[in-house]
């Protein structure tokens, strides 16, 4: 979606919505998603739910084949080990880009640990159970659903530098209050919050 977009869109607008869109649409996965597998799993078992998980990616790999984007000339290969760094060299001639892509690499890394802090919250402080999984990532959901509502404001902005900025800082800000807070209705509440600040910085990020 990152790298697709940019060659589909005819104008940084079209690229901000774009990515909006598209970060509504995981908002409403990552809402619908949980629930709907906790339902399979509660009557149908692990087969049935990952057999749907495995159909779905496969839909999505059915539609996008037949999405052409603008056709990319790459330039002439200097072998698969320059190749494989060059774009390190890149981001070396442009530094904004650099601490740009260095940020969203910590998120990320931030956003695996994530992963497996709910679980461990759910099971464990907040004493949710096994389906206070579903509900945590639930919550998360919601909160990315809105926050990629919001991020329609972006579009037309003449820079999103400081919308970057200021949703990273409140996607890192709640999960470290989770741990002094932790109990189930602060921790549902500060997940919608990072769910928020998710949609409004993958929209920014990813258009920059």
């Amino acid at each position: 979606n990152a790298s697709l977009l940019p060659g589909l869109a005819r104008s940084p607008e079209e690229l901000v919505a774009g990515n909006a869109v598209a970060s509504t649409m995981e908002g409403i996965g990552v809402l619908v998603g949980p629930a709907v597998a906790g339902l399979l799993l509660a009557n149908g078992g692990p087969a049935i739910a990952t057999s749907l998980a495995a159909g779905s990616f496969a839909a999505a790999a059915a539609v996008i084949s037949v999405v052409h984007a603008a056709r990319f000339v790459p330039p002439a290969s200097s072998g698969r080990v320059h190749d494989a760094f060059a774009g390190v060299g890149e981001l070396r001639a442009r530094p904004m880009a650099a601490v740009l892509v260095g940020l969203f690499s910590a998120q990320t890394f931030v956003r695996g640990l994530l992963n497996v802090l709910i679980v461990t919250a759910a099971v464990g402080p907040l004493q949710l159970g096994d389906g206070g999984v579903g509900y945590l990532n639930a919550a998360m959901g919601a909160g990315g659903l809105l926050g990629a509502v919001g991020a329609m404001s972006l579009i037309g902005r003449r820079t999103l530098g400081l919308p970057f900025s200021v949703s990273l800082a409140m996607w890192g800000a709640p999960i470290a209050l989770i741990g002094l807070l932790p109990t189930p209705p602060t921790a549902l509440a500060l997940l919608a919050l990072v769910g928020i600040a998710n949609a409004l910085l993958d929209v920014s990020g990813f258009s920059l």
